[in-house]
């Protein structure tokens, strides 16, 4: 399958950059990123056009990687804390996919739905995102030089979380989990505290 921009499925289903798609220079973002010249910007527009809906890659040839530089970050954060929210905007602001460690059969929606860089944790992205220390079984090791810690007031994560597993199970609640489904709020409970 053929992505607009040139990318293609590897074997594990993973978007990755075809043969001539263009990928993206770290050294040439960051001078774009820390410069009030806007020639830089407009010289390389192609980086940015169409960004939200199609990321570009990192090159992982170029002189300047972010791992050649320290950049690798991690993007941590609770299920249910903001996270897919922020990532979005750190695409579009940077023009570049943001990986993630989570293996792609637990998140293949979010790849159909332009996080085109799931189960990706090598310098060809940015930012990964993470759920470490809740780690599943299949996530991806990676490694990374800084972190951004997204936190989320815990009451607010877990009503949010017991909406998503019960909506994805079928149940109706009405806001009493104790009242409404005590065993799943209870095992839930014990399991997340």
């Amino acid at each position: 399958m053929a992505w607009k921009y040139g990318h293609v499925l590897d074997d594990l289903k993973r978007v990755r950059p075809g043969p001539g798609t263009k990928t993206v220079d770290f050294g040439w973002l960051w001078d774009i990123l820390n410069s009030d010249d806007e020639s830089l910007l407009h010289a390389n527009s192609w980086i940015f056009e169409d960004c939200v809906q199609n990321p570009k890659f990192l090159s992982k040839i170029a002189d300047t990687t972010v791992e050649s530089t320290g950049n690798q970050i991690a993007y941590l954060s609770y299920p249910r804390s903001g996270n897919s929210f922020l990532r979005k905007y750190l695409q579009n602001i940077t023009g570049i996919a943001t990986g993630a460690d989570m293996a792609l059969e637990a998140c293949n929606v979010m790849q159909l739905n332009g996080f085109i860089g799931e189960e990706i944790t090598d310098s060809s992205v940015w930012f990964t995102k993470s759920h470490d220390p809740q780690m599943s079984p299949k996530s991806v090791p990676h490694k990374c030089n800084k972190v951004i810690c997204c936190v989320r007031n815990p009451y607010d994560v877990m009503v949010s979380m017991m909406h998503f597993i019960t909506g994805v199970n079928g149940a109706t609640i009405n806001e009493d989990f104790q009242k409404d489904i005590p065993e799943l709020w209870q095992e839930f409970i014990r399991h997340t505290t």
